[in-house]
């Protein structure tokens, strides 16, 4: 193994267990009654499903390109 690719695997391995790291526990609760939070629940609850939708039309659209040409 290179020592640039050591170096990579290495990036890797931390920035893949970053988040497992513990963090601190928050010290006030979460205001759930205000707008922002209820606006942002709803836009957090419908990304991961658009996501999903547009990468899927941009593969069905990526594919119809390739059998024209």
């Amino acid at each position: 193994m290179s020592k640039t690719n050591f170096f990579r695997f290495i990036g890797m391995i931390a920035l893949s267990l970053g988040p497992a790291w513990p963090l601190r526990a928050q010290e006030e609760a979460q205001d759930t009654s205000s707008f922002g939070y209820r606006v942002g629940y709803e836009i957090g609850s419908w990304l991961p499903f658009l996501i999903i939708v547009v990468l899927m039309l941009l593969i069905i659209r990526k594919m119809a390109q390739q059998r024209q040409g």
